[in-house]
């Protein structure tokens, strides 16, 4: 029980810091070089500088899950971490959607030993094909959510328009968002200047 709250807790301050740095301007240049790193460069973003923040903290949040892994099964060797264990954290990372801290949350949902894996587990006997529905899911979610489950679930919600309901202007500004995000990353590079 006290594990679990701990977790809660890391959870939630790691999801809290990751909205806030989307945020910041060190996520808008991120979220620039992300989209087009040459237009971003030419707004006088340091795309390797950048690149390296951005390994640093992906690093960061990745060994602070680590360590709550080993700290939970108390031995953990190379073993533990198959080819095809890592497979399915990867497609059930891209189902939940790896572009949006609720994707995270999602994907932690279906992760194996996550509550929906531990559910259907214990209900339908889902346990020995996991992989394989892990797989099966992320062709789905590749066709028909590329922005994965939570995308999807936004989208149901009514607060992201599907293209089909866009005017033809609003279809015409999300063809050309890359031409568009040169201004986002001219304000982002001129935040990060004003931090300093």
């Amino acid at each position: 029980m006290a594990f679990g709250l701990l977790v809660l807790v890391v959870l939630a301050a790691v999801a809290a810091g990751v909205a806030n740095l989307r945020r910041s301007g060190t996520g808008r240049r991120m979220l620039a070089v992300r989209a087009d790193e040459r237009a971003a460069a030419a707004t006088g973003i340091d795309v390797a500088a950048t690149k390296l923040v951005a390994f640093a903290l992906s690093a960061f949040v990745a060994g602070l899950a680590g360590a709550l892994v080993a700290y939970q099964h108390t031995r953990v060797s190379f073993a533990s971490f198959g080819v095809f264990v890592s497979l399915t954290v990867v497609a059930v990372a891209f189902i939940g959607g790896i572009t949006r801290v609720s994707g995270a949350l999602v994907g932690g949902l279906l992760v194996p030993n996550g509550l929906v894996f531990t559910a259907l587990d214990r209900w339908v006997g889902f346990g020995r094909y996991q992989a394989l529905v892990s797989g099966l899911g992320l062709l789905v979610a590749a066709v028909m959510w590329p922005d994965g489950v939570s995308g999807a679930l936004a989208r149901l919600a009514g607060r992201i328009p599907r293209p089909e309901r866009m005017s033809r202007s609003d279809r015409a500004r999300a063809a050309s968002a890359p031409a568009e995000l040169a201004p986002l990353a001219r304000s982002g590079a001129d935040l990060g200047r004003s931090d300093a």
